[in-house]
């Protein structure tokens, strides 16, 4: 049940991310043409841009942790012996879950402060929670890609282990 919902996760991400863009790029193209006429149809275009980026980018950084695309230096793990190098991968990939648990919390309490406060965006009209709720759930799913990640190198430090054991 679990694969199934993180695959299905997995694939409303790609396309969110794929027809959001496509959408701000068609509506900065639409905007572009109607100005050149002398007419500003898009006065909201801006702001609601800067926010579908923040998503954009957000999205993108989860999808390089699934991926294992983000930057990374691997010359440390290369130089390792196998067993040791998963060892140390596991310790970077819990290191690095619980660091985005860590901003994760506070990323909601940032969230919650502002839903109290019941600020509203400028030209949209929509509540300043909206633009910030992907921060919350990204990171989010980022510690949780890492601990993933961790769990994986787990495993591999064991099937190693087992390897070793039964080499003649």
């Amino acid at each position: 049940m679990t694969k199934i919902f993180v695959k299905f996760l997995n694939h409303v991400e790609e396309i969110a991310l794929a027809y959001i863009s496509l959408g701000l790029g068609i509506l900065i193209v639409l905007e572009i043409l109607i100005r050149s006429t002398g007419i500003t149809a898009f006065y909201w275009l801006e702001e609601f841009g800067r926010y579908v980026l923040i998503f954009m980018t957000l999205c993108g950084a989860n999808l390089a942790v699934r991926y294992d695309r983000h930057p990374s230096m691997t010359a440390l793990f290369s130089l390792l012996p196998a067993q040791f190098s998963h060892v140390v991968k596991a310790v970077v990939w819990i290191f690095l879950s619980a660091f985005f648990a860590y901003i994760d919390y506070y990323a909601w309490a940032h969230i919650r402060h502002i839903y109290k406060l019941g600020f509203q965006t400028s030209t949209l009209g929509v509540s300043f929670v909206v633009p910030y709720l992907p921060i919350g759930i990204f990171f989010f799913f980022i510690c949780i890609r890492y601990f993933l990640a961790f769990l994986r190198e787990i495993k591999a430090v064991r099937n190693d282990k087992e390897l070793i054991h039964t080499m003649p």
